[in-house]
This record gives C-alpha cells, structure tokens and sequence, in this order.
C-alpha cells in the first residue's frame, strides 16, 4: 500500500514535524508540507515534499488559484499532489500533533458503521468509529 502524508504549516519544523519526517523518510513514504504566506523559508531544509507558495504557484492544479492565501484550503494542493503519486492512503494531520508510532506502516484499516442514536441535534462523529469496536 503506497502512502503519503499532508501537513500545512506556518511554523518553523518542530519535533514533532522532524518526527514524522523520519517516519516518512525510515518508511519511503512521500511527506507534503504546504506552506503558506508565512511558512518558515527553514522547511526547504527538511528532507520532505516543502510545498512554498513559489513552489505550489509552479503546479498545474487549478486549486492553486482559486485556494485563499493563509487558508487552511490551501492542504488540498497537498492532497493532489499525494494523488500524482498514486497512493492508497493520506495521512492528514496538524504540525502540532506528535506521532507516537509511524502511521505510513502497513495496517489494516477497517471501518464499521453500526446504527445508533446520538441524543440531540448534534451528531458526535466519534460514536460511529467507537461503536465499531
């Protein structure tokens, strides 16, 4: 299964950022770092997929135009360049999350719906992954 990761930041690489980069990297899985206005220039140093706003202004994605600068829309250019790449599997996070086991490994991915009611008019989407397990 062929995996890619999408993260969009504004923030210089972090430990949890160099973390998941070793994670891409010890796994041979392309990482994507969507820069914007404000992304630290430090990420072009990073054995990662650095997206800067020259860089995404290069690809023939018509969501580059239409994606607001300083918007977290802008992480769908991450999305379509992990598709170029043919893969199975995104893994989608924030430059503030820690990975505390490497999410490009293999794993089986199973995902069950079973009927149950959320009292309210709100729907907690977390019920539907918990009442599967």
């Amino acid at each position: 299964m062929n995996m890619s990761g999408v993260v969009t930041t504004i923030n210089p690489p972090n430990s949890a950022m160099l973390q998941l980069v070793d994670y891409s990297v010890e796994s041979s899985s392309p990482l994507f770092i969507v820069g914007d206005v404000k992304t630290s220039i430090s990420w072009e140093e990073v054995n990662c997929q650095f997206l800067s706003i020259q860089k995404q202004s290069k690809l023939s994605f018509e969501t580059v135009l239409t994606s607001p600068l300083n918007h977290y829309a802008r992480k769908n250019i991450g999305y379509l360049c992990s598709f170029q790449q043919n893969v199975d599997w995104v893994y989608e996070t924030d430059d503030d999350n820690s990975p505390t086991q490497n999410p490009f490994l293999q794993r089986q991915r199973e995902f069950t719906a079973t009927p149950f009611h959320s009292p309210g008019p709100w729907l907690n989407t977390y019920e539907v992954f918990l009442a599967g397990q």
